[in-house]
């Protein structure tokens, strides 16, 4: 008897579950679709794209015969631009972060390397390099970047904003010495906000930077030479580099 009513409960058991499994498949598969649709569409968002700055000069001028040796150490950012994403301000005390544009490399050590580019082709070392050879460099350019960034603060002026502080060290013993130490700042006007425009205004600002180092490198150029060096340079603190 407990079999036959088995039997009768068995047929509805079967009859509810050939209706439920088909539409629970049935909404799996659609949950599936749907999730993959989802990630297809987050995946098609922007793209993120990577720039350099770059800074050249109109002229290349050989090196000095038995110049100075000129070591140029990677540039220190401030914590608020160091990394690569590049930093908008929209107001006094706001900026933002763009995760979609960002620089190729730190901003330091490319900053760093288009100075050493620019200076080794100005003519006014025997060498200029970035790594420690195995002569003793006679100088060593250090430098920080304060400021580094989009200023939208005004949507209808846009700047691209760009300063550098460098350090010209003589590093013989007993103790290293200052030979020359400024700041340069530039604001350069861009014509819109738009990620091309500002990276062309860094751009013309980092050259500008430059060719103002330059000539005040070529200013004092009687300093760098090895023979300075090894007399222990000239201490210089005055932040015009005078």
């Amino acid at each position: 008897m407990g079999v036959d009513v088995w039997k009768k409960r068995e047929k509805p058991v079967r009859r509810f579950m050939a209706w439920i499994v088909p539409g629970l498949i049935g909404w799996l598969a659609f949950g599936l679709v749907f999730a993959g649709c989802a990630v297809f569409r987050t995946s098609d968002g922007p793209e993120r794209r990577q720039w350099a700055l770059e800074a050249r000069r109109s002229q290349v001028l050989a090196p000095v015969d038995k110049g100075a040796l000129l070591l140029v150490r990677s540039f220190s950012v401030s914590p608020r631009y160091s990394g690569q994403g590049f930093v908008y301000r929209n107001e006094p005390s706001r900026y933002q972060s763009d995760f979609y544009n960002e620089f190729l490399i730190s901003p330091g050590a490319m900053i760093a390397e288009e100075t050493r580019r620019w200076i080794d082709s100005a003519g006014l070392f025997g060498a200029v390099q970035d790594q420690p050879g195995q002569a003793l460099a006679d100088f060593v350019l250090e430098a920080q970047v304060p400021a580094l960034y989009g200023d939208y603060q005004n949507p209808n002026a846009p700047q691209a904003v760009l300063e550098i502080q460098f350090f010209v060290l003589d590093p013989s013993p007993p103790r290293a010495t200052i030979d020359l130490r400024k700041s340069y700042r530039h604001a350069i006007p861009i014509k819109d906000i738009q990620t091309e425009d500002l990276v062309a205004g860094w751009n013309q600002a980092l050259v500008h930077i430059l060719g103002e180092l330059e000539q005040d490198l070529r200013r004092h150029r009687s300093r760098w030479t090895p023979e300075a060096a090894r007399r222990g340079g000239y201490e210089h603190h005055d932040s015009s580099g005078r």
